[in-house]
Order: C-alpha cells, then structure tokens, then sequence
C-alpha cells in the first residue's frame, strides 16, 4: 500500500479475506523476535500490528540452508484503515501501538504519518537490545 493512495476499511477486510483464501499458512515472524522480551512487552494489538508490518517486508533469496535471508524491501506502512479492518477501532491505541513498535526497537520512522495519510516506518533490528542497551530511538520524528 503506497502512501496518498485511498483505501477503505470495507476494502482493506476485501483484501485480508482474500489473502487467507490465497496464502493460508504462517505469518513471517522470526522464532528469535518471537521469544525475544520486547516481544512479549508489547500488547496484543501492537503484535498484530507488527505481523502486518512484517507480512509487507520481502526477503532475499538464498540457497544455503540455515543462512540468515536479509531484508530486501524493509519499508512498510501502518494506514488507521488496515488497522481498523484488523480490529484496532481506537485512535489512541492505533497512536499508542505505533508509538510503542517505534521505542521497543521494531519499527523506525522514515515519515511521521497523520490521520489521512500513514507513516512511512522501515524495520529494525534495535528489539534486540530491549530492555538493557541501546533501543531506543535516536533522532527520529515521531510516529
């Protein structure tokens, strides 16, 4: 989904319900992100909303087993209507979770987003850290 583009919240749960007939099966989520405790600090609808980031990243191909892929396309978008199709009805949880993915290190603001357009956020590695080291955002707009 590109940025200034309209979609509804009627299509954005068109396109989520075609997409389980099509691709039934596992969401991308790392196992290390999955037991990591910047994870299992985020709330329930923050973790949806970080699958649906993650489900817009594309990864590199490689041949050799057990190789860490890297990211090929690492930016992603949070639009308030995918994420009132996904149940998140609430405007301050929808600021809140976007708020919480950028300072527990999962997301970086490449452009802060308002109610009519979304943020432009790229995936980050900083959920390592959380909560000793340095997770926290540096010189970021807000989200």
């Amino acid at each position: 989904m590109q940025p200034g583009t309209e979609t509804t919240v009627e299509e954005w749960e068109e396109r989520f319900r075609k997409d389980v007939k099509r691709r039934p099966g596992w969401s991308v989520l790392p196992i290390e992100m999955l037991f990591s405790e910047a994870y299992r600090s985020l709330t329930g609808s923050a973790q949806l909303a970080l699958q649906f980031a993650l489900s817009q990243v594309s990864w590199e191909k490689t041949r050799r087993p057990g190789k860490r892929k890297h990211l090929k396309n690492d930016t992603v978008y949070l639009p308030t209507n995918a994420l009132i199709a996904l149940g998140i009805r609430s405007g301050s949880t929808r600021s809140a979770l976007r708020r919480a993915l950028v300072e527990k290190g999962f997301l970086d603001v490449k452009k802060s987003g308002s109610y009519l357009n979304c943020g432009v956020f790229k995936i980050s590695g900083r959920w390592r850290y959380y909560p000793n080291g340095e997770y926290m955002p540096q010189d970021q707009p807000p989200p």
